[in-house]
């Protein structure tokens, strides 16, 4: 079985980044594209993720969004909700939202009568 599906470099879009340097053990792998509020990088643009320009194509989405250690900073649930949805609008086909494993978001959504379905 093949653990790496992809033949050609992933195009990952890191959402609170702050550094950018979350993924860089993967950078032979990976394109990132590195945003935050507040960067404290150069290569990390400043953006809020609702603002980031919506790609126009299917080949300029991305195969991952990474939403780590940043939903959790969003206010109130349907905030929360909202960006996990705003998040698949950027996703290529098939692609993957990166929040957390399914067990911890299953704990900290359990609370809140959330049950996880897949989208």
């Amino acid at each position: 079985m093949e653990l790496w599906p992809f033949s050609r470099r992933i195009q990952l879009l890191d959402v609170g980044a702050i550094a950018g340097t979350a993924y860089a053990k993967w950078k032979h792998k990976f394109d990132v594209t590195s945003i935050d509020i507040q960067p404290r990088a150069p290569h990390v643009l400043q953006a809020d993720f609702f603002d980031f320009p919506m790609p126009a194509r299917e080949e300029e989405r991305f195969d991952v969004i990474g939403l780590s250690l940043v939903i959790n900073f969003v206010g109130d649930l349907a905030k929360r909700g909202d960006m996990l949805l705003h998040a698949h609008r950027y996703l290529r086909r098939g692609g993957y939202v990166r929040y957390m494993t399914h067990d911890h978001f299953a704990r900290l959504s359990s609370p809140y009568a959330l049950a996880f379905t897949g989208i």
